[in-house]
């Protein structure tokens, strides 16, 4: 597996974190990754959700291990106007390069997916072979009346953040309800999960999402009370454990074959 340091001097990762530290992006919030030995677990790729950032993964790599490698994705860690610049393409492509970095052993990657994240993993799978795919409450059935009611709450306050909001929000619902279909070619091995209280999205997008994939393999796993963001769930070994014990499964099947 290609190490940390090794990753962060590979030129396009090297060029991310110039621009994101010349942009002030917050350190948190910055591309990172976590090397590993030759003979390590099946490498990782976080990929993280819409308004979020690589932040929401420390946790979750943390418990999780190395090796690991977590793109800031495009128009995200610059504060929430920079949100009106986002397309959803411009993802797609950020997590192909980021791919791309990190298979370079020749081992393809876990990719760990939060939210719209999960969107952005279908597109990449589509031309990118992976070990697995992990769905943490996928957007697949985001819950529109409530980012309605935030837009409105913004408008009063900043019109012109509202309008960034709204907009990139319309970009990423066009990207959602192109999903459905191409859900069937997600061959690989897969793992759902949701918090039955998640505010953000709806659980029936996570069933869905499950149920539609085209993956013989698969599995979902509803949580209770661990909310949207799974990746720094309040009990984190709830979400950490089916994670560890499917990257496990699936690196044995590998070393097998």
């Amino acid at each position: 597996m290609t190490s940390t340091s090794a990753i962060e001097r590979t030129g396009i990762v090297r060029a991310w974190l110039e621009q994101e530290a010349r942009e002030n992006v917050a350190a948190a919030q910055r591309s990172f990754a976590r090397g590993g030995p030759e003979d390590s677990a099946c490498p990782i790729l976080f990929l993280h959700g819409g308004g979020g950032g690589p932040a929401d993964f420390h946790p979750l790599a943390r418990a999780l291990g190395p090796p690991v490698f977590c793109p800031l994705l495009p128009a995200h860690g610059r504060g929430e106007d920079a949100l009106a610049a986002l397309t959803f393409d411009s993802l797609v492509v950020r997590a192909r390069e980021a791919y791309d970095v990190l298979a370079t052993s020749g081992r393809p990657p876990l990719v760990v997916a939060q939210s719209l994240g999960a969107i952005v993993a279908v597109r990449l799978l589509a031309d990118r072979p992976a070990a697995g795919l992990v769905a943490l409450a996928p957007a697949l059935r985001p819950r529109t009346a409530r980012r309605a009611a935030g837009v409105l709450r913004t408008l009063l306050v900043s019109p012109r953040r509202a309008f960034g909001s709204y907009r990139w929000q319309t970009e990423a619902r066009r990207a959602i309800r192109a999903t459905p279909p191409r859900l069937a070619d997600v061959r690989c091995p897969l793992l759902v999960l949701v918090s039955t209280d998640d505010p953000t999205v709806s659980p029936a997008g996570a069933r869905a999402f499950h149920d539609l994939a085209g993956a013989s393999d698969k599995e979902l796993v509803v949580l209770e009370g661990q909310g949207h963001v799974l990746s720094a769930a309040p009990d984190l070994e709830s979400v950490a454990a089916p994670i560890r014990a499917f990257r496990a499964r699936i690196g044995a099947r590998a070393a097998a074959s």
